[in-house]
């Protein structure tokens, strides 16, 4: 008797704040997507004060996709680490 699949819950997003605060995330929002920013996971005025990789392990844990334009997160070893870690998926 063949398996009944469950239909895959579309991924949780993070967007960093190298892609902006409202344009990208309301965009995925829109298109049904559930979506976490700086400013929702840690507060207002939050993005200069959490480290990348602090905010990298949280959401490998959570399981959210990031999205971000940061070139540093490959170059930096404690990003580096983080994301290798906690088994980020980062675009």
């Amino acid at each position: 008797m063949p398996r009944s699949r469950q239909p895959l819950e579309p991924p949780g997003f993070f967007v960093d704040r190298s892609l902006g605060r409202y344009l990208v995330p309301d965009g995925l929002r829109q298109a049904g997507f559930v979506v976490h920013t700086m400013a929702s996971v840690y507060g207002p005025g939050a993005e200069e004060r959490v480290a990348d990789e602090v905010w990298l392990e949280r959401a490998g844990r959570e399981g959210w996709v990031v999205l971000t334009k940061d070139e540093r997160i490959r170059r930096r070893a404690p990003e580096l680490s983080a994301v290798k870690a906690y088994g980020v998926r980062v675009f």
